[in-house]
């Protein structure tokens, strides 16, 4: 017995036993069976995210605290958690405004 696709839109994967065909999966490529992202959520998630580690960063800055590397013997300085707490700002600034601000 040999499966046909039932649509155009559609592929199925077939596999042979006992010179049967069978049929494992399809796979559909029709538009409403895919998933659409919502980038406007993504961009409220992220803004949230950075927001967080900014401002743990210019904490760390602030206290001059050197965070270690693992897995090794070096430390990030307290200038590069600088640098870094300003840049995950600047981040959040702009997935704030994709996220929440632009229609």
């Amino acid at each position: 017995m040999k499966f046909q696709p039932i649509e155009p839109y559609e592929k199925a994967i077939y596999w042979e036993r006992d010179g049967n065909l069978q049929e494992i999966a399809k796979v559909l490529e029709k538009p409403e069976a895919r998933v659409k992202t919502k980038w406007r959520e993504v961009c409220k998630f992220l803004s949230g995210a950075f927001f967080v580690s900014a401002g743990i960063l210019f904490y760390l800055y602030i206290t001059g605290t050197p965070i270690p590397l693992i897995g090794t013997h070096f430390m990030v300085g307290p200038g590069v958690n600088g640098l870094r707490s300003i840049i995950h700002a600047i981040l959040f600034l702009v997935t704030f405004y994709f996220g929440f601000i632009r229609k």
